[in-house]
């Protein structure tokens, strides 16, 4: 399943055991089971009317998904559902944030983030919708100023944006922002009275209450990172079978597919890098003679990729970015020096104020 987050419903003494130590093996059910049961957004409603029915103190704990890939399944569950589960203990450094969850006349209620519960909820793509020159915003009906503030409509998947637009709108189109560079381009261009932006709005309430709702103004300065990445992510390597990878480690950049550049005194090797997974596909069919079978993998995120290029060190001068293979030649229009995408690409520009 493609989400950039997932979650674990929590009690309060659990969180504080997990603040306390850093680290939380799970409840009863995860011991038991073997792994730490996790859902997406759109599960966590039916986990607590399952399980936690009513149960006070409970928080909603949010995992970006980027933090937990290596040990992270999808597997069958209630429902016939793929649902989350963690093969390891939960660590307090996996978390992003953390909500509390009330119970309402019997109805479970996700609260705002709790101070100190770490950044928004700002995990890429994200989705708007575009109707004629503008895009969908909501109008805060109990203002009392005129005209009334807006909020620009955002979701954190396509599926929920083409709910909304399905029960309340009726026609309008959906838009991807892929990176927080296109989120800061579209929140510095909103104009008053467009002033907030909230995240997945409810349906079933006339007031604006989403996962979260900010100023746009507090978004660009505390809350926005702009990633500077040359692409968006994923994007793809091709790992090398192991039979294919003995014994020529050091000479073809480890395990991963590379591409050599340069004359017969001075060979530089790249890692091979696609932006999109039938561009990788591809070369990984034009090139199995060469590199046996290689399994295509999927990198989601900025420091995912980072720490396997870092971990290559010397023994690349930098990526490929989508190489082709023409007569059984690898050719490459463009290549990026390693230096250049660890010092100046593959980092974090912090939001305005400086708040991370």
């Amino acid at each position: 399943m493609s989400t950039n987050w997932v979650y674990k419903i929590m009690t309060a003494e659990q969180w504080a055991r997990l603040e306390a130590d850093g680290v939380w093996s799970g409840s009863e059910v995860d011991l038991r089971d073997g792994f730490v049961h996790l859902s997406a957004w759109g599960q966590v409603l039916g986990t607590l009317e399952k399980h936690f029915v009513a149960q006070e103190g409970l928080l909603l704990v949010g995992l970006p998904v980027e933090r937990v890939r290596a040990e992270l399944r999808w597997e069958v569950s209630r429902g016939g559902q793929e649902f989350p589960h963690l093969y390891r203990e939960l660590r307090l450094a996996d978390v992003g944030n953390r909500r509390p969850i009330d119970w309402v006349d019997g109805q479970p209620r996700i609260g705002e983030i709790l101070p100190g519960g770490g950044q928004l909820e700002l995990g890429y793509p994200l989705y708007l919708l575009h109707h004629g020159p503008g895009y969908i915003s909501l109008v805060d009906v109990t203002a009392a100023t005129e005209p009334p503030p807006q909020a620009l409509a955002l979701f954190s998947s396509h599926d929920l944006a083409a709910d909304f637009i399905e029960q309340m709108v009726g026609l309008a189109g959906i838009k991807a922002l892929r990176s927080g560079r296109e989120l800061q381009w579209l929140l510095a261009s909103l104009q008053a009275p467009v002033v907030e932006a909230v995240l997945d709005p409810a349906l079933d309430r006339p007031e604006i209450a989403g996962v979260w709702r900010r100023s746009v103004r507090e978004l660009l300065e505390e809350h926005v990172e702009i990633d500077n990445s040359p692409w968006h992510y994923p994007v793809y390597l091709l790992r090398r079978p192991v039979e294919a990878e003995t014994g020529r480690r050091a000479a073809a950049g480890g395990e991963w597919s590379s591409i050599s550049a340069g004359g017969d005194s001075q060979r530089f090797l790249f890692v091979a890098l696609f932006t999109d997974e039938r561009l990788a596909t591809e070369y990984r069919v034009a090139t199995e003679g060469e590199d046996g079978w290689p399994e295509v993998v999927e990198v989601g995120g900025r420091m995912e990729l980072r720490g396997i290029l870092a971990a290559l060190g010397r023994q690349i001068a930098g990526v490929a970015v989508n190489p082709t293979v023409a007569a059984g030649v690898r050719k490459c229009e463009n290549c990026l020096e390693i230096g250049r995408l660890l010092d100046h690409y593959l980092v974090v520009v912090p939001p305005a104020g400086g708040k991370i």
